[in-house]
């Protein structure tokens, strides 16, 4: 996979990780984290 230089250092800087595969996970796993809680969330108004 090729990446612009400009996204990886963005990457990089965001996510603290100097590797780009381990930084996408991490974004990819706080986007994951953030979608679930949201969905969380959205049950427990449902039923609250």
């Amino acid at each position: 996979m090729t990446i612009a230089t400009n996204i990886t250092k963005a990457l990089m800087d965001l996510t603290g990780e100097p590797r780009i595969e381990l930084a996408i996970m991490d974004l990819l796993k706080d986007a994951i984290e953030h979608r679930i809680e949201k969905i969380e969330n959205e049950i427990y108004e449902k039923n609250h």
